[in-house]
């Protein structure tokens, strides 16, 4: 946006032109008057021959093909609403003992590669898949270490995507017999799989925070018409972290395009690296969220 802070009687030339489908276009520009165009549009100026033109520029940075790129997290933040309405539900059914059973279920999963092979878990192994997606550093060392790579360099290439369902009732109940069948075939032995320390960090834990979490979105929420503000809020604060160095700290609404976000750890890690220069870790467990842990060189 531009706004004219003189009159045009105490300039000569320095005239707008706008190349529009209708031809030429030259606004009148009296001093305050304001003109606002976005970049797609063909503009120029004419020569000033005398006088000072004065004007003032106002730039919606947020505008930017980067924001605009992440702009279909908004609706995909707002489908996640009935995904939570199930995870609690399950999760406050649930006890300790059965969510470390389902952690050891998902380990399974992951280390025998069938959830890279787009094998349906059930609902209780898919809460658990996500709440690690949400520590991408850990979920990162996870996956290298079930592919068994342990150079930096190639630590991405075993990186197992995720594409959440759009439904909730897309995820059974119990795992498919196929799954199982994958699952029995490539599983580490009894010995491999006792230890769950690989997973990076106490998944139990890490779902009870994440059930306190979607139960707050639940009982907060005020409707979709947000969201795409909170996308634009979001790209700004991962813009931040590349040059802050105070704790940050988002919105509700902020935090859960974040985790939207993160569910797609392929694409977070390119997103994270374009905008934010760094591959930016989530942690819920420390005092900051935020810990910017790789420099674009290093990945």
């Amino acid at each position: 946006m531009q706004v004219a802070l003189n009159d045009e009687n105490e300039y000569e030339g320095g005239e707008i032109l706008f190349a529009t489908g209708e031809g030429f276009v030259q606004p009148p520009r009296p001093r305050g008057s304001a003109t606002i165009h976005r970049n797609c549009l063909v503009h120029g100026v004419r020569a000033l021959r005398s006088g000072v033109r004065y004007s003032l520029f106002l730039c919606d940075t947020c505008s930017s093909s980067d924001a605009v790129e992440l702009f279909d997290l908004a609706d995909t933040a707002v489908r996640e609403l009935s995904f939570f309405e199930r995870a609690v539900s399950y999760l406050e059914r649930a006890t300790d003992v059965e969510l470390a059973r389902h952690v050891e279920q998902y380990a399974a999963f992951l280390a025998s590669g069938a959830l890279e092979q787009a094998a349906t878990p059930s609902l209780a192994v898919e809460v658990v898949w996500r709440t690690h997606l949400l520590h991408p550093l850990s979920y990162l060392h996870a996956c290298a270490s079930a592919a068994g790579l342990t150079e930096p360099g190639a630590m991405m290439r075993g990186l197992i995507d995720h594409a959440p369902a759009i439904r909730a009732s897309a995820y059974p109940h119990a795992h498919s017999a196929a799954a199982d069948n994958i699952i029995a075939e490539r599983a580490p032995s009894t010995s491999s799989a006792a230890s769950l320390e690989w997973l990076g960090l106490d998944l139990v834990q890490a779902l009870r925070r994440q059930q306190a979490f979607m139960g707050r979105v639940l009982t907060e929420w005020v409707g979709g018409e947000c969201m795409r503000k909170a996308v634009r809020e979001y790209y700004e604060f991962l813009r931040l972290v590349k040059h802050s160095t105070a704790e940050l700290e988002p919105t509700l609404m902020v935090d859960l395009v974040w985790h939207t976000h993160m569910l797609y750890p392929k694409r977070y890690v390119r997103d994270c690296l374009r905008i934010a220069g760094s591959f930016i870790d989530h942690n819920d467990s420390a005092g900051s969220e935020i810990e910017d842990v790789m420099q674009t060189g290093a990945a």
